[in-house]
């Protein structure tokens, strides 16, 4: 009976590691969310419509001044109040904001702000609490400038990063020593030992681009190395980024402007970037993404996962006021779907939990102002239609090795067991002695797209990580486990 347990948990562990899984959850980690981000004072200035290049506009109503935001703080209180609100002990379900506050007046009410709601910030910069040493160089607090269209609710803003962009110096200091010396000083044993008590007992990582990217890269690289999920928005500062930063985000959370932006700066030229959004998130897999989530405000969200996995489309939700201000949409978006993939939910739930945070905040001003509370999310998510799997283009859309054009549309994968057509030597003139072997020669049958493995057959000269890594060479994918003895 033991050597039977024994070998259904090692069967187990091998689907987990090959075949993945439809949702992401917590693990052994404990349940902290850690936000690390951008804090803002915003000022709001209403106009008939937005100004067009070079066109001054006059308000057509009073600016709304210091209204907290900034895209860190808004998803932390987002998260605080839909995951605080569904888990008792707030010891061990938190939410901890990672930013750096101004040296001015409007930095307390920033801090209150995040704090009201039960938000740790004690590892934040800038803070005024006592015993804290004040910087030596003060800085500003980070400042929005919001245009706001009365008449559409839509919104177009410049961001002056103040603190949010110059706040970091220990982070500064250890990635410029880690990139001009090969051995770790000072600065990096000090940042390793805020890291350990920032990440310590973390459940997920939530990043956004409104800060330096050296501080993004130094928190990825370490969640990543201690398994912990990283979720980044590509909201903030238009700029490139690093294949290595890609492959260390679980997720990237792009609107549809911010997800061409980001494929045009791997060099593509504007004429050639396709308009669908799931090709463009097959071009930054291409890159090193894993799983691209776009936001499409009014048409909704897509998920492009890593190939094998089903494209989910979740619909918007119905608004059922007005629409007045799209300021803080996606980051409740974000925060959302955040904690609902920590409590288990699945991805295509986690994109309707999130499509209803997002369809409440549209409906109020301002970013913070607009999270909405577990319970109005739960009641919007009753209006929530069916999220609906897209057909796969047969073959993967692998016509490089003979699969079909990516516009033929077939709602299956092919597949085939690893040890069909041994017997056709003729078909592979490489050699055909380990299941490695046979993984290379399934890849060259025109329209294949995965293959079943047998267990433990085909596992007794390799790791699990091992045989996904050669699937991931040859473009194709585990269809399969299947039982069967030597």
């Amino acid at each position: 009976m033991a050597l039977a347990r024994l070998w259904n948990v090692g069967f187990t562990l091998f689907l987990l590691i090959i075949w993945g899984a439809s949702s992401v959850t917590a693990g052994t980690h404990g349940k902290k969310i850690v936000v690390v981000g951008s804090v803002n004072a915003d000022t709001f200035l209403p106009v008939q419509r937005l100004p067009l290049e070079g066109e001054n506009l006059v308000c057509n109503g009073e600016p709304t001044v210091d209204v907290p935001g900034g895209k860190g703080c808004t998803q932390a209180v987002a998260a605080a109040k839909l995951w605080h609100a569904n888990h008792d002990d707030e010891q061990h379900s938190k939410v901890c904001f990672v930013g750096q506050f101004g040296d001015d007046d409007v930095s307390k009410v920033l801090q209150n702000v995040l704090t009201d709601v039960n938000v740790d910030i004690s590892h934040s910069g800038g803070l005024t609490a006592a015993g804290v040493t004040p910087r030596e160089n003060p800085l500003p607090s980070g400042r929005g400038y919001v245009f706001l269209s009365s008449s559409t609710g839509q919104v177009s803003a410049v961001v002056s990063g103040g603190s949010n962009q110059h706040g970091w110096t220990l982070f500064e200091t250890a990635w410029e020593d880690q990139h001009s010396s090969p051995e770790m000083g000072e600065s990096h044993s000090a940042l390793r030992g805020l890291m350990d008590q920032i990440l310590d007992d973390c459940s997920c990582l939530m990043l956004q681009r409104e800060v330096p990217e050296y501080v993004n890269q130094l928190f990825a690289k370490e969640a990543k190395a201690r398994n912990i999920p990283v979720l980044q928005d590509i909201g903030g500062s238009d700029r490139p980024m690093a294949k290595e930063h890609m492959e260390c985000c679980d997720f990237l959370i792009p609107n549809e402007t911010e997800l061409r932006r980001l494929v045009l700066s791997f060099g593509y030229d504007e004429a050639s970037v396709p308009e669908s959004v799931v090709e463009m998130a097959k071009i930054l897999q291409s890159h090193g993404a894993q799983n691209v989530l776009v936001t499409q405000g009014s048409r909704g969200s897509t998920l492009i996962p890593l190939k094998g996995r089903p494209i989910h489309h979740q619909p918007c939700l119905p608004v059922q006021r007005a629409v007045v201000d799209e300021t803080g949409a996606g980051d409740c978006y974000r925060a959302a779907f955040a904690v609902a993939m920590l409590e288990g939910k699945s991805l295509p739930e986690c994109m309707v939990f999130a499509s209803a945070a997002g369809s409440l905040s549209v409906e109020r001003h301002g970013a913070v102002p607009s999270t909405p509370s577990r319970g109005e999310v739960e009641n919007r998510c009753q209006l929530a239609p069916s999220a609906q799997a897209l057909n796969i283009p047969r073959g993967d859309g692998l016509a490089s090795r003979g699969g079909a054009e990516a516009s033929d549309s077939f709602p299956f994968l092919i597949g085939s067991r690893l040890n069909s057509m041994k017997d056709r030597s003729e078909l592979w003139d490489g050699p055909s002695s380990t299941p490695k072997d046979f993984v290379k020669r399934q890849s060259t049958i025109r329209g294949l797209t995965c293959v079943d493995f047998n267990y433990p057959q085909h596992f007794l000269s390799w790791s699990a990580k091992e045989a996904k890594q050669a699937l991931v060479e040859a473009g194709l994918v585990a269809g399969g486990v299947c039982l069967r003895d030597p």
